[in-house]
């Protein structure tokens, strides 16, 4: 969460509020969508992902109200969505690990509205994955 607010406190505050934010979760690790859905802080109960970077088990009081104020919407994706992501940035030439392809999956699975005629940007971060945890997703995602 902290990434996302901080991030787009900066979006927001550079380009105005016609810009439109968009924070990724997994599906098995959602505190932060949670969170904006019961409009306060709140605590996943079980967490379930790859993502394990986007897998803390409850949005902090402080980032949450950062985000609220900065975000628009959280969207959610799923392990194999994220998967796909993975895959096709390695076949771009970057080696991402799973938390770092979610905002890349949510604009491939079309989880972000639609996207035709606008800038897009996606922050793709982290190098964290295992040598066969990379394996297995390029050996079983079909592309």
């Amino acid at each position: 969460g902290g990434l996302l607010a901080g991030v787009a406190a900066a979006v927001k505050l550079k380009k105005g509020a016609q810009t439109q934010v968009i924070g990724v979760e997994p599906t098995g690790a959602c505190s932060m969508h949670l969170s904006f859905e019961k409009g306060e802080h709140s605590w996943c109960e079980k967490l379930d992902t790859i993502c394990h970077g986007l897998a803390p088990p409850f949005a902090g009081k402080a980032t949450y109200n950062h985000a609220k104020a900065f975000v628009d919407q959280i969207v959610l994706v799923t392990d194999d969505e994220v998967r796909v992501a993975v895959k096709r940035l390695y076949e771009s030439g970057l080696v991402v690990e799973a938390s770092g392809a979610a905002a890349v999956a949510a604009v491939m699975a079309g989880k972000c509205g639609d996207l035709d005629g606008k800038k897009v940007v996606c922050t793709v971060s982290g190098r964290n994955i295992s040598c066969s945890d990379l394996n297995s997703i390029l050996q079983t995602v079909v592309s």
